[in-house]
């Protein structure tokens, strides 16, 4: 044997000599299943803790709605529950923190917002907090930015995954309920309006009000760059300028700063002609800012022009693919009929991303779909007709599936989840017509 190889023998030799760790020789099968029974009573611990900071938040936000005598009056009490909720944030066992500071999130994650502004006021509050860390790498994401919990939590897989899915349904919620806010003021808006377009684009004084959808920017490689806001706008024309009065949706504050402009002697306008032509206007001797917002108003007017005229293409091609229908949503979806039927799903359809946030919405949602069956009672489920604007959604799924079992399974996303929402729509309104038990 070399020289060499006698050393690496003997320092093998050496590791295996040596004795196990103290701590650990004493431990029998007893004593494993005695830490076993304690881990399980910290964890039972930390359940408890966890619903004791969830309701030291909520009672803690109640006194801060308080008048000052009732604050005086609580002033020792609101002190120690801050103090308790500040030591188990801090509690040296580990399994107890992560319980603590579960709970907090649950209980800033649980809130009520009306808006995207609420929303990253509280995530800066936890930033500020040294709840949540600003960082590139972060796994916890919202409008662009992202996040991690702080160290401090103890967290661990299990934990942040917790709290990710705590974030993703209350961005969710929040996503939906800015859309309920702003469709009611939308619908406000549509009010107002005095004028039809027709009138509008002809010189005819009064107000208008228009959607303006989001609109999707492509890459070259037609992967999705970004998308530019949309929302709803009223705009004033005395016939020949128009001014922007109200508006809501994501263009809003770009929107109101147009408005708190001038140009010469009167507040930011377009002149109405503009839009008669395919390039935006450029005023000479406008200052920059006022000629950029000047287009701003120029871009978003026409495409909320073309969004109309895409609505009426839209209303055309319903009605000319209904009209090709063989047999009825009921006799397609209930009765397991063959043939045509005309699809449609009445409610945008929100599209989520791969951790499940709402992305954006899909509307008009409807397209020909067909069963058919052969000798040996095998049936197919066959895409027959798409409109233009719902291939690029629709694109992920093939043309025709086999079709097993009920209710459209195994049909891959997103059109087994239309069929299978349209199929609960479908029996629904059976049931209100009383066709079928209830």
């Amino acid at each position: 044997m070399s020289k060499n190889s006698g050393k690496a023998s003997n320092h093998l030799n050496g590791l295996v000599e040596l004795a196990p760790p103290p701590a650990l020789t004493d431990l029998n099968t007893t004593t494993f299943e005695n830490i076993e029974e304690e881990a399980k009573r910290v964890r039972e611990a930390g359940v408890s803790i966890k619903a004791w900071v969830l309701d030291a938040k909520g009672k803690l936000e109640l006194v801060s709605g308080m008048s000052r005598e009732g604050k005086e009056l609580m002033a020792k009490r609101i002190s120690e529950t801050k103090e308790s909720l500040a030591k188990v944030l801090a509690d040296p066992t580990p399994a107890y923190r992560r319980a603590a500071w579960l709970g907090l999130f649950m209980f800033e994650f649980g809130r009520q917002v009306q808006s995207r502004e609420e929303v990253e006021e509280l995530l800066a509050g936890l930033v500020k907090q040294g709840y949540l860390e600003e960082a590139e790498t972060g796994n916890l994401k919202a409008y662009k930015k992202a996040y991690k919990v702080s160290q401090n939590s103890f967290f661990e897989g299990p934990e942040i995954e917790e709290t990710k899915k705590m974030l993703i349904d209350f961005l969710n919620r929040a996503w939906q309920e800015v859309g309920q806010t702003r469709e009611a003021e939308r619908e406000k808006l549509l009010k107002e309006s005095t004028l039809s377009v027709e009138e509008f684009l002809a010189g005819k004084t009064g107000f208008l009000t228009l959607d303006i959808p989001a609109e999707k920017v492509t890459n070259a490689d037609k992967t999705t760059a970004y998308w530019r806001s949309g929302g709803t706008i009223k705009v004033r024309s005395d016939g020949k300028r128009v001014f922007p009065c109200a508006v809501i949706g994501s263009i809003q504050d770009t929107v109101e700063e147009a408005k708190k402009m001038r140009l010469y002697d009167a507040p930011l306008h377009i002149i109405l002609d503009s839009l008669k032509e395919n390039r935006p206007p450029f005023i000479k001797g406008v200052p920059e800012a006022q000629g950029k917002k000047i287009q701003l108003i120029w871009y978003l007017l026409k495409r909320g022009l073309r969004y109309l005229e895409t609505q009426k293409q839209l209303q055309l091609s319903r009605q000319e693919m209904a009209a090709k229908a063989t047999v009825s949503p009921k006799e397609f979806y209930l009765e397991g009929k063959s043939g045509i039927c005309f699809t449609e799903y009445p409610e945008p359809w929100q599209v989520r991303s791969a951790d499940g946030q709402i992305t954006h919405r899909v509307e008009n949602i409807f397209f020909l779909i067909s069963r058919e069956g052969d000798e040996k009672g095998t049936k197919r489920i066959r895409i027959v007709e798409v409109p233009d604007h719902l291939k690029d959604f629709l694109a992920p799924c093939g043309s025709e599936y086999l079709e097993k079992g009920n209710k459209f399974e195994g049909i891959p996303y997103p059109l087994g989840a239309v069929l299978q929402a349209t199929y609960g729509q479908v029996v629904k309104s059976a049931k209100i017509a009383n066709t079928i038990s209830c």
